[in-house]
């Protein structure tokens, strides 16, 4: 038996959201719970997680030992909804959302941008081995605000968020970099989300430009790449 324990805070606090369930974020949701080995689902989609206390939600099922599970959490708090992937063995306590961790959540759960590169999403650089489509980012500076008492809790970050082709060898092409490009500009230019560690209060993109993803040693894992320099402003 396996237990998934997800806190919500709003403006710090622990607090309840309008809902919270198990579910994939796909156009036709088809699982909350599957196992990794064998795609078998052990947790039907939109299935409800309990609200023992304020401020959080658990769900227990009947989980394979030993093996990765990945779960889909859906939660909708002020008429928004958002995503949080979590890959687990056993009992999992999910930790407050990162701004990085926010960052690869919102990418994973647009339809637009997992139909092109599924949870091809990374920090910094694409892995050795992975040929397809690809989105990386990476925080360029920041800042926090301050009040003579201190920070007061609202920082602002500017991340590069990059659109990758798949390798040339691998049929990637300039329009399949195109089109995952527009789908980062579509989820960007303006995304509000709150209730997990971190409320993205708005973003808006500062900068567009294409990346040079050309490979001298061997040009057929070249990609096409084309970045957005995003501004984050969000609530820790």
């Amino acid at each position: 038996m396996a237990t998934l324990t997800f806190p919500t805070k709003i403006g710090g606090v622990p607090a309840n959201v309008t809902s919270v369930v198990l579910c994939d974020p796909a156009a036709v949701p088809t699982y909350g719970v599957k196992r990794n080995d064998t795609d078998a689902v052990l947790v039907a989609a939109n299935t409800a997680m309990t609200n023992p206390a304020v401020g959080t939600y658990t769900y227990s099922f009947n989980h394979a030992e030993g093996v990765v599970h990945t779960a889909w959490i859906k939660w909708v708090y002020a008429g928004a909804t958002n995503y949080r992937q979590v890959l687990f063995t056993g009992s999992i306590l999910i930790a407050p959302s990162t701004c990085d961790q926010a960052i690869y959540d919102v990418c994973a759960a647009d339809p637009a941008v997992a139909a092109i590169v599924g949870d091809r999403i990374y920090p910094q650089y694409v892995p050795d081995g992975v040929t397809g489509a690809a989105v990386t980012y990476q925080i360029i500076d920041g800042q926090d605000d301050y009040t003579c008492s201190g920070a007061v809790g609202l920082p602002d970050v500017r991340v590069q968020i990059t659109a990758w082709s798949a390798q040339w060898n691998a049929e990637g092409t300039r329009a399949q970099c195109n089109d995952l490009f527009a789908a980062l500009v579509a989820l960007w230019k303006y995304y509000v989300s709150s209730g997990l560690g971190i409320e993205i209060q708005g973003t808006y993109i500062d900068n567009r430009m294409d990346v040079d993803g050309h490979d001298e040693r061997n040009e057929g894992d070249s990609r096409w790449g084309r970045a957005l320099d995003v501004i984050i402003a969000y609530e820790e």
